[in-house]
């Protein structure tokens, strides 16, 4: 809603302190929503024949106006604040006494929202916001006594669709002010010392009483964990539907609702300012929003027991999630509840012991035990990440006190990096050595060139080792030949390239497999064998192209995972895609299987297999990536080079393209032409 002539008429613009403009625009969101629910009110209530109600919400509207030209005219917030909480303690009282009991209550009863949070947000005086809340809560108990009891000032009931209508204004009311305590600035105003970020110095014994600085740590993180898990509760408490599972009582349990929320606002603010501990505040919004699902549980029709029995699980849940302290206290909470909710079922509902298992009893007990569980775990997780960052800061701490003795410590950094380098020396020899045994299990390159004259291998790792490697078979009448990209380059890239080396051997020689599509697909399927991806959190993969090139035949073979072929005749550059699917990698919905695609070569033809990393290599003017585009262009201006000479003119534009700029990832390209 636009309260941004609110705004204008009461002048926040002319406001100097930030504090107090940022108080009046808080004042002047409450007014203006105020306003316009009680000119409508006052319709509903002259409608409705509550002449009393409706001439004070008309002395209200005049009251509100006033507080508009008060704050106008000398800026001053705590007049108007006081002025505006006397008007709707007033309102609250008359219309509740006068208006026919609770159901036309909904509207004001929520006053005691407003008033006690704004008072403690604006005024921060808890004492008069603890006051106006419990002479509200007050007046409200002697209405429902009343209402109870039969005795009204009026006899008049509200029309149907005037309660309705009032209900969902107090709805929207609710909502609207819940915001508000949102975006307004509502930080406590104590904070715990952080003690464990700050740098410790020479003589201090800070670290040496560890429960007291965990004490604090936990102290700290549970104040605000609790608001969250009371912030939930807030925000889920209205919206259920007790309409549908508890018609008879469902006002009576709304109005509860309502209750409880009052009350845990007034808990949130009672902890930031009286600095309350996080302990108390856990069993003080725990055990009443038990004592509330008990009664609730126990009042229901028993076809929807189990609802509501869902409803007290979800409130277990939670509290494992948010409340840090001591499992100890969380099985005392969960005792208690137990307690209270078998006290209920007594008293006021005869049922059952098998009907109240059989509707969801046996579920929150087994919620209630795992719950006990969650809070013990997420208890015993933060004290050990605790202690661990503790003696991180001892380490710290000793670290500190040595580098005072700089002129001493510089010899030991020598020599340690004498050692690094030593070490270094001994992992580059070993990664070298990797090398070789990589080096040789590629195909020879003559055996290639034996099998095809016309054709170059372009391969330069980024490390040492690499993740890309050819794969090259000459089986009867067929000769495979495969670019393939593992995850990752490196040390980790070679394991990868080594076994799918061996993968593919087997594949090819010990199960007979001859067909492109077949060989990637069961690559895929041992690839994910191998790595045990289906059980663990493995996903590494490969992407790769292969072709199978028949010696009588004028057609070659193609399958791809993920990466293209492309291939020039007549001077035009052609390209097919391989399937999404990689081989091996996240496990996801996708086809398990590859397409075979059939290439003429009847004519010249001159094909290229290549990974990624030619592509995306940065360089250049403006120090960006080569780029696909570029990539095809380049192949096409050289295809018709002799195959050597193709393999220098790509060296040579890589070469040009990186200038200054390191290796960013393996390189493979393969050319090979057909005639």
């Amino acid at each position: 809603m636009n309260a941004s002539f609110n705004y204008n008429f009461i002048k926040i613009n002319e406001i100097g302190d930030e504090t107090i403009q940022r108080k009046a625009v808080t004042l002047a969101n409450i007014t203006f929503i105020s306003l316009v629910l009680l000119i409508i009110s006052a319709i509903i209530f002259y409608y409705t024949t509550y002449n009393v109600a409706g001439h004070a919400c008309l002395g209200s509207i005049a009251s509100l106006v006033l507080v508009g030209f008060i704050f106008r005219y000398n800026h001053s917030i705590n007049l108007a604040t006081n002025l505006y909480t006397l008007t709707a303690f007033t309102l609250f009282s008359i219309i509740l006494i006068t208006s026919g009991g609770i159901h036309s209550s909904w509207l004001y009863w929520f006053t005691t929202v407003p008033i006690s949070a704004y008072y403690l947000t604006v005024n921060h005086q808890m004492k008069h916001g603890i006051f106006w809340t419990f002479a509200c809560l007050i007046i409200y108990f002697i209405a429902y006594y009343l209402d109870a009891q039969g005795i009204q000032v009026e006899t008049h009931y509200p029309k149907k669709w005037a309660s309705t209508i009032k209900f969902l204004f107090a709805l929207a009311f609710f909502v609207y002010v819940v915001s508000i305590i949102l975006i307004n600035d509502l930080q406590p105003r104590f904070k715990l010392t952080q003690v464990l970020s700050q740098k410790p110095s020479l003589g201090e014994t800070k670290y040496k009483d560890k429960a007291r600085l965990f004490e604090l740590e936990r102290e700290n993180r549970a104040t605000k964990t609790h608001q969250q898990m009371i912030w939930i509760a807030i925000i889920v408490l209205p919206f259920f539907p007790d309409y549908f599972f508890a018609p008879a009582i469902w006002q009576q349990l709304f109005t509860l609702r309502m209750v409880v929320i009052a009350y845990f606002l007034l808990l949130i603010f009672a902890q930031r300012k009286l600095r309350i501990r996080s302990i108390f505040v856990a069993y003080a919004s725990i055990i009443p929003l038990s004592v509330f699902l008990s009664y609730a549980s126990a009042s229901v029709p028993t076809q929807n027991l189990f609802i509501y029995n869902l409803n007290y699980s979800a409130l277990f849940i939670v509290a494992a999630l948010y409340v840090l302290m001591h499992w100890g206290h969380f099985v005392a909470i969960i005792f208690i509840s137990g307690l209270l909710y078998s006290v209920f079922f007594i008293v006021i509902q005869d049922i059952n012991f098998f009907v109240v298992v059989e509707k969801g009893a046996l579920l929150l007990f087994t919620v209630a035990l795992a719950s006990i569980g969650l809070a013990w775990y997420r208890f015993t997780t933060f004290k050990k990440e605790f202690f661990l960052r503790y003696a991180l800061g001892e380490s710290n701490e000793k670290l500190s006190k040595q580098n005072v003795a700089l002129e001493t410590q510089q010899q030991q950094i020598l020599q340690q990096k004498e050692k690094l380098e030593e070490k270094n020396t001994h992992i580059t020899a070993s990664i070298s050595y990797a090398q070789r045994i990589q080096q040789a299990i590629l195909p020879p390159i003559k055996d290639i060139q034996a099998a095809l004259p016309d054709s170059f291998i372009l391969f330069r790792p980024r490390d040492i080792v690499s993740g890309d490697f050819y794969w090259f078979k000459e089986i009867d009448d067929k000769i495979f030949i495969s670019a393939v990209d593992c995850t990752g380059h490196g040390v980790p890239g070679a394991f990868m390239s080594m076994i799918g080396n061996e993968l593919l051997h087997k594949i090819v020689t010990d199960f007979g497999i001859t067909e492109v599509d077949q060989i990637l697909g069961k690559l895929n399927e041992s690839v994910r064998k191998a790595l045990q991806q289906d059980e663990t959190n493995n996903r590494d993969g490969m992407d790769m192209t292969m072709v199978g090139i028949h010696k009588q035949t004028s057609a070659i073979e193609f399958a791809g995972a993920k990466n293209p072929i492309y291939y020039v005749q007549n001077g035009e550059m052609h390209q097919i895609k391989g399937d999404k699917t990689p081989i091996g990698g996240m496990k996801i919905k996708r086809q398990d299987t590859y397409t075979k695609h059939l290439i003429d070569v009847s004519q010249p033809t001159t094909f290229y297999l290549f990974s990624d990393g030619f592509q995306d290599q940065f360089g250049g003017p403006n120090n960006k990536r080569f780029m696909t585009k570029q990539f095809r262009e380049l192949l096409l201006s050289i295809h018709s080079q002799p195959m050597d000479t193709q393999k220098q003119l790509l060296e040579q534009a890589l070469e040009d393209w990186m200038q200054e700029e390191e290796q960013l990832d393996d390189i493979l390209v393969i050319g090979v032409r057909c005639s």
